[in-house]
């Protein structure tokens, strides 16, 4: 099967939103890439204003264009907030 991968750049703060809309059209799940730096001795933490990056996975199964346009009226609406 192929599939078509979606992408969008947010910041972390919108990171739930955006996958709560993936999740709605992508039965496969949703994969979340925060940013990263190494910390001293406490570990990892997020840098302030770095985009993480949410994708979702659609088969391409003729069903695909449907999806997309959902996705695309959710996460204009979804842009008007932030």
């Amino acid at each position: 099967m192929r599939w078509l991968e979606l992408r969008v750049d947010v910041e972390v703060e919108a990171v739930e939103a955006v996958s709560e809309v993936f999740r709605r059209i992508a039965a496969s799940g949703v994969a979340i890439e925060e940013p990263i730096d190494p910390g001293a001795d406490e570990g990892f933490t997020v840098p302030a204003g770095s985009p993480a990056i949410v994708r979702a996975y659609l088969p391409i199964d003729g069903n695909e264009e449907a999806r997309i346009a959902e996705a695309d009226v959710a996460l204009g609406h979804l842009s008007a907030i932030w």
